[in-house]
């Protein structure tokens, strides 16, 4: 990795661009830019600072050079002609040119961190952010507002990860802080107590998740419309807690108001054009509604098997309203839910899309378990799916092992990464922790994949409606 060197308030002392004619000449061969030599000869000549309007500050003008090699890094998926290697090359050519706290070269650290989730090099990634926050820390101080926004992209790729202890510890103390210095009613505090709450409720501490999320919900209320947004992003945090916590009475009253709210949201002309946010609403109003008659006779406590095989039950329902083929099979003797569902769209020039979920419900989840039932999962798509495999043809397994515990290696075994079966079929697999009935811990990758990338939004928008 490029380490992050210079300092971004004294000009003297930042990494400074060699005007030297044979590391010119270098730099033209590696990058194949004829017009280099001249464009980089230009910028060292006129001094290579310009002038900031405030503070008297110096900063490092972007050369035409530096603006081109700089747009390589506006792509979400790492272009394939973009080897790791030459990444690396980049972000330090761009360091050196611009340093290292340029907002071109911040912006490209953080590009590279998003491809190396999106390429399942989860531990890179989370090692390239610690490095970040190490920097920023070392550069602006503890309290920076950049600072804390680099510790709170850091407490997320742990989550996303499955270091859920990690997220959570590193979540607490940004709340913290933010509290110290920017105090407990300012925005950014709120942001940061929701998504604490939120990791709190995932990973299945649902009562405290709901005390914070539901103080939380009753402060943006009280700031009106200077919060609008904000109240509704925790209304929805709150919404899930409460579906994940079992409690879905007051799930569906609160979601009776976000449907309230958005039905009278006005959109600009070209937003929101096939009304997707409301059909989502609406879809979760009628799951949360028919979850909520299933459950109303339910007892107190559950014992945790019973609890497995209510959220294996609970998802052939799920799976039933979305309209998908519902069948069963047998792996090692333990019933296998089996559902599929098949969608072509035109933004997708054609291609069906298939996903096949498969979930047992076990005793104990480990890495062993969790890898053969995946192994298996993706043989049996492979005899189910239809049509030409690679001919407008693409499939996806949700491969589900429910238990009242999993290991945390299981757990992070299936946030790593997606597997993949030739080039066409790909597995994400998906671990479901159930201590108790209506309580679950889900973990699985929720990063892009090299193939099947158009339709990652899609996949994922599917299995958070089969896995709330």
């Amino acid at each position: 990795m490029v380490k992050v060197t210079g300092t971004a308030s004294d000009p003297d002392t930042a990494p400074r661009h060699h005007c030297e004619q044979s590391d010119l000449l270098h730099q033209s061969w590696t990058y194949g830019i004829a017009e280099e030599l001249a464009a980089k000869t230009r910028w060292a000549d006129s001094g290579g600072v310009a002038l900031m309007p405030k503070g008297g500050q110096r900063k490092r003008r972007r050369s035409p050079l530096a603006w081109w090699i700089n747009r390589r890094f506006r792509h979400f998926d790492r272009p394939t002609t973009m080897t790791w290697e030459k990444a690396e090359k980049t972000l330090g050519y761009l360091t050196a040119a611009l340093g290292a706290w340029h907002p071109d070269t911040v912006n490209a650290r953080r590009t590279m961190q998003t491809w190396l989730m999106n390429d399942g090099d989860a531990v890179g990634a989370v090692r390239m952010a610690q490095e970040e926050v190490a920097a920023r820390t070392a550069e602006y101080g503890p309290d920076h507002t950049d600072t804390l926004a680099a510790r709170q992209s850091l407490a997320w790729r742990r989550h996303v990860v499955g270091e859920m202890d990690g997220a959570i510890a590193e979540a607490r103390l940004l709340v913290e802080d933010l509290t110290r210095s920017h105090g407990h009613d300012h925005q950014e505090t709120h942001v940061a107590r929701r998504i604490l709450a939120d990791h709190l409720s995932q990973s299945g501490d649902g009562p405290e998740a709901i005390r914070r999320l539901t103080a939380l919900y009753a402060e943006s209320k009280s700031f009106g419309p200077a919060r609008h947004q904000a109240t509704r992003s925790v209304r929805i945090a709150l919404i899930s807690a409460l579906e994940r916590n079992g409690d879905y009475e007051e799930a569906v009253s609160l979601l009776d108001e976000e449907i309230a709210v958005e039905r009278g949201t006005i959109y600009g002309i070209d937003e929101n054009l096939d009304d997707n946010v409301m059909k989502d609403l609406q879809r979760w109003r009628a799951r949360l509604g028919h979850d909520h008659r299933m459950t109303r006779q339910r007892p107190d406590r559950t014992p945790p098997a019973d609890a497995a095989a209510a959220y294996v039950q609970a998802l052939r329902e799920r799976l039933a309203a979305d309209r998908c083929k519902v069948t069963e099979d047998d792996w090692g003797g333990h019933p296998v839910l089996v559902g599929c569902r098949s969608d072509r769209k035109a933004r997708w020039l054609g291609t069906k899309v298939e996903i096949f979920v498969f979930a047992v419900a076990v005793a104990e989840v480990d890495t062993a378990s969790i890898t053969e039932f995946t192994g298996w999962a993706m043989d049996r798509a492979k005899r189910l799916r239809s049509g030409l495999p690679g001919f407008r043809n693409a499939a996806t397994v949700l491969p589900a092992l429910v238990g009242a515990s999993v290991q945390p290696a299981a757990a992070k075994w299936a946030a790593t990464d997606a597997r993949l079966l030739g080039a066409t079929l790909i597995s994400r697999p998906i671990t479901v922790e159930t201590p108790a009935a209506g309580a679950a811990r889900i973990t699985m990758y929720r990063g892009g994949t090299m193939w099947g990338g158009a339709f990652t939004r899609h996949i994922l928008r599917k299995a958070s409606l089969y896995f709330p």
